[in-house]
């Protein structure tokens, strides 16, 4: 969500380029459509987001790779987050220096 917001708010750029004059003629010469110009997939890449959690695969590869449930690849998702996550409030310096006057069990990793 946050994703689109920043990209709601950065607005829409109008411009000749952003009009596109030049790919309306190319197409409505061309090929007849979109798809294969070379703007659409600049555009794609730049304007458009994808959601980290967005399933992209065909319902037969989602049915043959165990139906998992967009709650089940969250919850994976956070799992590996937290998992991975150590938080780094102390600088190394006074780490050291709390370490070597106390008996501090806990790795520096976490």
């Amino acid at each position: 969500m946050s994703g689109n917001i920043l990209r709601l708010v950065k607005g829409i750029e109008v411009n000749d380029e952003s009009l596109s004059y030049n790919v309306i003629n190319d197409v409505v010469y061309g090929d007849g459509h979109y798809l294969k110009h070379p703007q659409t997939i600049e555009l794609m890449e730049t304007e458009f987001l994808y959601p980290d959690l967005a399933d992209r695969r065909t319902t037969q590869e989602w049915e043959d790779q165990g139906k998992q449930s967009i709650y089940d690849l969250a919850h994976e998702k956070l799992n590996g987050m937290m998992k991975n996550y150590y938080p780094d409030y102390i600088d190394s310096k006074t780490d050291e220096k709390i370490r070597s006057n106390f008996p501090i069990k806990l790795s520096k990793e976490g």
